[in-house]
């Protein structure tokens, strides 16, 4: 037990380190990130085409603010358009990647788009980074499928790539992928600075458990989608951060009073802010003591 709880140590200090090193750069070259949320009706009858205008409105919004890259939710094009896989999908140089690439020139911004691709006879879920000339820069692909993307017939990718862009060495995950910390951890372990995750789910837990495997910056573009009668929210963007309690209710508390103003109260607001400070607080001294005590018996000479 003893063996265990040192190496955890040590990879927190790791962690530490990494995390130090990233502020460094966010604060030298200030990054910009546009986590491109929008929401997206559920109705009878949504086409391709529907999504696409929406899409390609949210982009030239995001567009607008100058980011460094843009980052697009889990398979926006056909999400809600009730069509089979085989006829959803498309190539990488499909008109809606080609869409894309030419945003990201526009734009002169980095651009992630994920999409359902279908390539050498296989389906995939797929993210594609474009540069700022447009020019592909490479491709991840799902490699935690769910058991509906399964059954549809898709196929897993193989591997986590990673990609150096004049702002850092950055990494992508989609939705389940992140659920699982073997997929940070072996980012991480190729030199990755920010992951980008482009989701359809909502796992804060996940986001805050992952920021703090890996030592790394999670940014997540969640879908946000009306489902019915009522506006509801489902899948937020967010960024986390090895101390992400902050940031995810931050998050949380700006799309609550979005989406449910009415709930939303002056001593509500209050109370999340101190409770979070209190958590991270009492996060940290826990930490620092075991770290210290630890330290005092020679356990971390070689560090």
């Amino acid at each position: 037990m003893g063996s265990i709880l040192g190496e955890s140590l040590k990879r927190l200090m790791w962690a530490k380190r990494r995390k130090n090193r990233m502020s460094a750069v966010l604060l030298v070259l200030s990054v910009v990130v546009s986590l491109n949320v929008f929401f997206m009706l559920r109705q009878p009858g949504l086409t391709l085409a529907d999504n696409r205008e929406t899409m390609t409105l949210a982009v030239d919004k995001a567009g607008a603010e100058q980011p460094d890259i843009i980052v697009l939710g889990e398979c926006m094009y056909d999400r809600g358009v009730d069509l089979p896989l085989p006829e959803k999908t498309e190539t990488d140089k499909g008109s809606m990647c080609t869409l894309m690439r030419q945003k990201a020139a526009q734009y002169h911004c980095w651009l992630i788009y994920n999409f359902h691709e279908y390539d050498n006879g296989e389906y995939y879920n797929t993210s594609i980074l474009f540069d700022r000339e447009g020019n592909t820069a490479g491709k991840y692909r799902k490699t935690h499928l769910t058991v509906t993307e399964l059954e549809a017939g898709m196929t897993p990718g193989v591997g986590y790539p990673v990609f150096d862009t004049d702002f850092g060495r950055i990494g992508m995950l989609i939705c389940w992928d992140h659920y699982f910390s073997a997929t940070t951890e072996a980012l991480a372990a190729k030199g990755a600075e920010i992951l980008f995750v482009s989701s359809a789910g909502d796992a804060a837990e996940q986001c805050i458990a992952r920021a703090k495997d890996a030592g790394l910056y999670l940014a997540v573009c969640g879908m946000n989608t009306v489902l019915g009668p009522t506006l509801q929210a489902f899948g937020y963007s967010m960024l986390c951060s090895l101390n992400s309690i902050i940031f995810v209710l931050c998050f949380r508390v700006v799309w609550m009073a979005f989406i449910y103003p009415q709930y939303l109260t002056y001593n509500c607001l209050i109370a999340c802010f101190l409770t979070s400070w209190i958590l991270v607080m009492l996060t940290n001294i826990i930490m620092c003591a075991i770290v210290f005590l630890r330290y005092r018996k020679g356990l971390y000479k070689r560090l």
